[in-house]
């Protein structure tokens, strides 16, 4: 029952963290269609350029109408996850205040880039036949969708990333923090208070307790704003045992006081462990992020690839069959040239970014 109940809570995570990458994935696919419009617009523009729309052919005019259908269900597409967005971050905000925090930074940049009003004039140009500033609109709508989605995937790594970091931080320091309570527990357990020496050594080691106990507690505040709930618990116990091991050191009774020391390092080490495992996680988490990054990034790479060669097909047959290019097809083939080479480019920083992943690397540097 223990089994099932613990893999229960794992695939509700899992299913929440998915629903989460989806936007961010839903954003890069409405960006690649919105791309592909952009260059199927284009071609149209340069048969509109200069006539009236009773002077259109009925094939340009069907091609037009086409182009026209295709932007609103862009447009309606973004609505739809504007509001799948604002749905999910009200539960997100208790469960992963940090998801939440994205979601609401990628709806605020959605209304500061004015995307929806943009899709929609895009809409309006084409049906006006004003396809070369319709080009334009969509050129800029692409940018601020995938704007969106980094906004979505680059944030949360960041976070993720500085969390992890933290927390291994916080895991060294209360390593540290447990020798010099070990050394404090021998201390205590070896002063003599019937001595003066053991009196003012048990003094000593008193200061020296109360100085862990605040440490102890900064670290504590720290891990609870990185939400390392489990770490908590045995801090709070460490607290306690330090507060009882330096009253009974001002009280000249050293053998409560080392046991309560030696408490206070065992707690000590349990919290290390936690923190430990929380950073561990962290890790995973950020690992996972990445992963799903580049799996998007690339099946971006893919669209726009098999986009380019489609077109190169296209040009190659109207060259074979005709035996050569108008104006606006040479500059069709310049376009493409341009596509490719920006692809090479992202290619390369895409394989940067994934250098820790060698097999990764070495199929994208292929």
């Amino acid at each position: 029952q223990e089994v099932v109940s613990v893999l229960e809570d794992l695939l509700g995570d899992l299913r929440q963290w998915d629903s989460y990458r989806r936007f961010a994935g839903e954003f890069l696919a409405l960006k690649r269609l919105q791309e592909q419009l952009r260059d199927d617009t284009q071609p149209a523009a340069r048969e509109v350029l200069g006539r009236t729309p009773a002077e259109l052919p009925e094939s340009v005019r069907a091609t037009v109408d086409r182009l026209s259908r295709r932007q609103t269900e862009i447009s309606r597409q973004f609505e739809r996850l504007l509001a799948g967005m604002q749905e999910m971050r009200a539960p997100l905000v208790e469960s992963d205040p940090l998801a939440a925090d994205t979601l609401s930074d990628a709806l605020e940049l959605a209304a500061q880039l004015n995307v929806g009003v943009t899709l929609r004039e895009a809409g309006v140009e084409v049906e006006s036949l004003r396809l070369g500033r319709a080009v334009e609109l969509q050129e800029r709508s692409a940018a601020n969708l995938g704007e969106i989605a980094d906004a979505l995937a680059h944030r949360r790594v960041s976070e993720l990333a500085r969390r992890g970091a933290q927390l291994r931080e916080a895991e060294e320091e209360i390593k540290q923090l447990v020798e010099r309570q070990r050394v404090i527990a021998d201390g205590l357990a070896a002063a003599d208070p019937s001595t003066e020496g053991g009196r003012r050594e048990l003094q000593r080691l008193k200061e020296e307790q109360r100085a862990v106990e605040e440490q102890t507690r900064r670290i504590g505040r720290r891990l609870e704003r990185l939400e390392a709930e489990e770490a908590q618990p045995p801090l709070d116990r460490a607290g306690r045992s330090m507060d009882a091991a330096a009253q009974a050191a001002e009280a000249a009774e050293a053998a409560r006081a080392a046991e309560a020391a030696r408490q206070a390092q065992r707690d000590l080490e349990e919290a290390g462990a936690e923190v430990g495992a929380a950073a561990d996680q962290a890790e995973q988490d950020l690992l996972n992020e990445q992963l799903a990054q580049w799996r998007d990034e690339v099946k971006g790479i893919h669209g726009r690839q098999e986009g380019i060669m489609r077109e190169t097909e296209r040009l190659g047959m109207i060259r074979r069959e005709i035996g050569q290019w108008t104006r606006g097809q040479l500059a069709g083939v310049q376009s493409l040239g341009e596509r490719q080479r920006a692809l090479v480019l992202d290619t390369a920083a895409l394989a940067e970014s994934a250098e820790h992943a060698k097999g990764f690397l070495l199929a994208l540097q292929s």
